[in-house]
């Protein structure tokens, strides 16, 4: 939710999403959110059911990779690519997904490449033999790619906004101060150069994960869609 952010950015034509932003989620009876901080900004009562994941690591296969991974839309305000680019961190950086702003890729340093979009197998691959992933993101819901990170054994260096505060909170992640380029690549340096700590909070990340497969949330919508129909009947 951008709230009235998206109107300084889009000027009048970010006036009927800041609209629907405020209005429309307010007449619905019944809403799951993938997180309490999505429920407390659109300041609607609803049941959380979160993200999940469909793999899964034994901690003593976690790998160290030589390259720090983005997975996501390619969207430079709202991901804050912009933050990742700026950086100017010297170390391989590999960017992969899709998005309105692909074009901006063009012509990037030596240490950056992109790949675009790529199918479920090798996005596989490219998280478990990365180093560690980055979410500089000034907007997220829950952030499914930190899921994904944690699935497989890897921290994760993310923006301090409340969406992603629970990677810091459950030990698989280190937070830079929101839109701080120096204070992301501080972050990212220093996580660069301690293989115990990327180990330690590889295998928090899994133990956490643990509890997201698609099996345990499937579970959640089970009770909560039997607790609606009970209500409602």
């Amino acid at each position: 939710m951008m709230g009235i952010k998206i109107v300084r950015k889009y000027y009048v034509f970010g006036l009927p999403f800041y609209l629907i932003e405020n209005l429309y989620p307010k007449r619905f009876r019944n809403i799951v959110s993938v997180s309490e901080e999505t429920l407390r900004k659109y300041e609607v009562d609803g049941y959380v059911i979160p993200n999940g994941i469909n793999f899964l690591i034994d901690a003593k296969d976690i790998k160290i990779g030589d390259y720090i991974l983005y997975l996501g839309r390619i969207e430079f305000y709202n991901k804050g690519l912009d933050l990742l680019l700026d950086a100017n961190l010297g170390l391989k950086t590999i960017i992969v997904g899709k998005g309105k702003d692909e074009r901006l890729l063009k012509g990037l340093k030596r240490e950056y490449q992109f790949l675009g979009f790529v199918d479920e197998k090798m996005k596989r691959s490219l998280i478990e033999n990365s180093r560690f992933l980055v979410m500089p993101s000034r907007y997220e819901g829950q952030g499914i790619v930190a899921l994904e990170a944690a699935a497989m054994g890897k921290p994760v260096v993310v923006s301090d906004i409340p969406e992603l505060r629970y990677v810091v909170e459950n030990g698989f992640g280190i937070s830079f101060r929101s839109k701080n380029v120096d204070d992301l690549k501080e972050k990212i340096e220093n996580l660069w150069k301690d293989e115990s700590l990327i180990l330690e909070m590889g295998k928090r990340g899994v133990e956490f994960a643990r509890c997201y497969t698609w099996d345990e949330i499937a579970v959640k919508y089970e009770q909560y869609l039997r607790e609606t129909k009970q209500r409602c009947a």
